[in-house]
């Protein structure tokens, strides 16, 4: 894992001949230098198969959830979250078992 501008994840993904192991999951946060996480999220659902994204980031108002969920991520973490819990909400998306409602705060409705 690395840090990466926001348009970086875009531009690399957009190659033909990127490697599927490269394609499943992104972590990304809603501010980041050159594009914004939702305009990430927003380019990367044009894609023909468009990655796992969670968002892992210090925001934590309703709107900074509703969102990158509805613009396509999978998850939505604070960046006080654990490792393990990490791992685990990785691990729920990376199944296909799609927003597991231990990865958004509770009592909270995603549409």
């Amino acid at each position: 894992m690395r840090r990466a501008s926001g348009p970086e994840p875009v531009t690399v993904l957009g190659k033909p001949r990127v490697p599927p192991a490269l394609q499943n999951l992104l972590l990304i946060d809603l501010r980041m230098p050159g594009m914004g996480g939702i305009a990430v999220l927003n380019a990367l659902q044009k894609f023909e198969r468009p990655p796992f994204v969670m968002v892992l980031t210090s925001f934590q108002k309703e709107e900074d959830i509703y969102r990158p969920i509805r613009a396509g991520a999978q998850g939505y973490l604070k960046k006080d979250t654990t490792e393990v819990e990490i791992v685990a909400a990785i691990s729920v998306v990376l199944d296909g078992s799609g927003i597991s409602p231990a990865i958004l705060p509770r009592g909270l409705p995603i549409g």
